[in-house]
């Protein structure tokens, strides 16, 4: 199951709307405008249970870079930045919607998926790049997937 986890989260994330129509790269990626970037953080154990069941959290970002732009903000027009920022908050609340409607990746069978959470309520701007034009911003979310692992239960 292991193996196979980030390639399951990968075709999870995929379904994103924000990402479905973007380049997504795997713990690398090149600060593309739209390109987006899912780094896998830690797989860790929270608890283990007599029975051998373990209870493990699973934390990943997904880092989406888009071009800035310079200009302020003046009334009625559009802003750049804001919709790029806007983009970003869209994968957020698409993954708290998933959260809320109990619609997780399949890890199979031995495993049952408890919850999978942003960290954040909104995007993080991380940095941004101005050697490159025009300058590429970083934004980033972080997400929570705690689940229960039954591989290793002893009994049923």
């Amino acid at each position: 199951m292991d193996n196979d986890k980030n390639q399951i989260m990968i075709d999870f994330i995929k379904q994103c709307e924000v990402i479905q129509n973007n380049p997504l790269f795997f713990n690398f990626a090149e600060s593309g405008d739209g390109n987006n970037h899912f780094i896998t953080e830690k797989d860790t154990i929270k608890r283990t249970y007599i029975d051998g069941s373990v209870e493990k959290q699973y934390t990943f970002t997904i880092a989406s870079y888009y071009s800035i732009s310079h200009n302020a903000v003046i009334d009625g027009e559009i802003d750049e930045n804001i919709e790029n920022m806007a983009k970003v908050q869209a994968i957020l609340d698409w993954i708290d919607k998933q959260n809320i409607l109990g619609n997780y990746p399949d890890f199979g069978e031995e495993c049952i998926i408890e919850s999978m959470e942003p960290l954040t309520t909104d995007p993080d701007l991380d940095g941004i790049d101005t050697s490159v034009n025009p300058p590429i911003a970083r934004y980033s979310v972080g997400v929570r997937l705690t689940y229960l692992d039954n591989s290793k239960r002893v009994w049923k």
